[in-house]
């Protein structure tokens, strides 16, 4: 399951994905802007780590999926 399914089946919040490259250069703001325009965001999270199979790091923390 993933973080954000899990996310909203435990609580009564919506979650949106966005992935970008971060290697790309300046215009992942101009996606990440148009993507979260006009939405209201109480928390804006990045996962921006290294991913293996299954296994992600959170807030320094690592979790099994």
């Amino acid at each position: 399951m993933s973080l954000s399914l899990l996310a909203e089946s435990t609580s009564s919040v919506k979650t949106k994905c966005i992935q970008v490259d971060f290697g790309g250069g300046l215009e992942i703001y101009d996606t990440l802007s148009s993507d979260l325009a006009g939405l209201e965001i109480g928390l804006l999270g990045s996962v921006a780590a290294c991913h293996f199979a299954h296994t992600v790091l959170v807030a320094n923390k690592w979790f099994s999926l």
